[in-house]
């Protein structure tokens, strides 16, 4: 630890843990783990947040390594949504319906479920070989990687980026209930938090900020949720036979969009601010006292 002396090189550091955790899951998952292929999912969104902190850096080589990185993530997709499916809608049955709605519910649970086990009983090993062969082709280059070129300045250029692309998004979100424009506010909102959780981290800094952007972040996502059960319902067991059941998950979600409405308002006025949040002032005196560190090793060595 004592050899890291630069954000570059923590930053390089934590994308080697998120690397490592990310084999150990893969292994789990192989062995048909669900918690396996949720870990390694995570720690995929994890990876590819912290290295959008280089984008500003290396921005060709960042859209590369991203896009290898999200087809790995969006393979492993398929396994958890049907998972998650099964999982909400199963906790819906488990926390008691009046007795017209359980059957359609048991239909549906009995449906996931069989799903599920069909996605795993569908993958042969080559599904697995080739993600292997993905994560292993960045393991073999990872010591090309060029984090440890990443400087406080860049670091915080990327967040100021990152920050307005979610507050526009939690703009456009704000007083509508339509699925799209609330996903992609929850997405940005999660991408903007693990960011700052990472660059909280690779400059040795506290951001007591973060932990109520990831919080928040975790609430908003009921929206989706609520959304997906909806999905699994109808798909699962009919339209007809869920139709009231998805009629109260919708009116449910509603609610939850105007509650949270008054939430993202503030978190505009406040984390997502600009003033707030501060990474423009902050590349700014970063880029100063680089220039100053620059001009003073010229000066050492004439």
């Amino acid at each position: 630890m004592s050899e890291l002396s630069t954000p570059g090189q923590w930053l390089a550091k934590l994308a080697s843990d998120e690397l490592a955790q990310l084999v150990r899951e893969l292994v789990k998952a192989r062995k048909g783990k669900d918690s396996g292929v949720h870990k390694a999912r995570k720690a995929l969104q994890r990876l590819r947040g912290l290295l959008r902190l280089a984008r500003t850096t290396a921005p060709e080589w960042h859209a590369r390594v991203d896009g290898q990185l999200r087809h790995v993530r969006r393979r492993l997709g398929r396994l958890r949504d049907a998972a998650v499916r099964a999982e909400l809608v199963g906790s819906m049955r488990d926390n008691g319906l009046p007795a017209e709605q359980q059957a359609p519910v048991d239909t549906a649970v009995a449906a996931l479920v069989e799903a599920h086990r069909a996605c795993w009983t569908g993958l042969d090993p080559a599904f697995w070989d080739r993600i292997d062969r993905s994560v292993a082709r960045h393991l073999a280059a990872f010591d090309r990687w060029p984090l440890p070129e990443v400087s406080e300045s860049a670091i915080h250029e990327a967040l100021e980026k990152e920050r307005r692309k979610a507050g526009l998004a939690a703009a456009k979100a704000l007083g509508h209930v339509q699925r799209n424009r609330r996903h992609e506010m929850r997405r940005l909102l999660r991408r903007y938090a693990a960011m700052r959780k990472a660059a909280a981290y690779v400059l040795r800094q506290r951001d007591p900020g973060c932990k109520a952007l990831v919080e928040a972040a975790r609430e908003l996502g009921v929206e989706g949720d609520l959304w997906l059960t909806a999905t699994a319902l109808r798909v699962s067991a009919g339209k007809e036979q869920t139709r009231a059941l998805r009629s109260a998950l919708e009116k449910h979600r509603r609610a939850l969009c105007k509650k949270h409405d008054g939430e993202l308002a503030s978190l505009r006025r406040g984390l997502l601010s600009r003033r707030q949040a501060g990474h423009a002032a902050r590349a700014k005196s970063a880029r100063k006292a680089e220039k100053a560190a620059r001009a003073a090793a010229g000066g050492a060595d004439k």
